[in-house]
């Protein structure tokens, strides 16, 4: 839940995680929406919203929206 520290969890695809994850803060709910929103991207573009040819590049990509 919310409630938890869970700062020290990371896990998942680069293009699909939400800043907070990234910047190993505690996170709830919205880190899934986050993701959600990246696959309903992905679903009706046929692209993935953040791309990059390294996972930092992605990471960067994501932190400046």
């Amino acid at each position: 839940g919310e409630g938890k520290n869970n700062h020290e969890v990371v896990s998942g695809t680069p293009g699909y995680m939400a800043p907070e994850v990234m910047l190993m803060r505690n996170h709830g709910p919205a880190a899934d929406y986050f993701a959600l929103g990246v696959i309903g991207y992905e679903c009706t573009t046929g692209k993935r919203p953040y791309r990059g040819k390294s996972k930092s590049i992605i990471r960067d990509r994501i932190m400046e929206g």
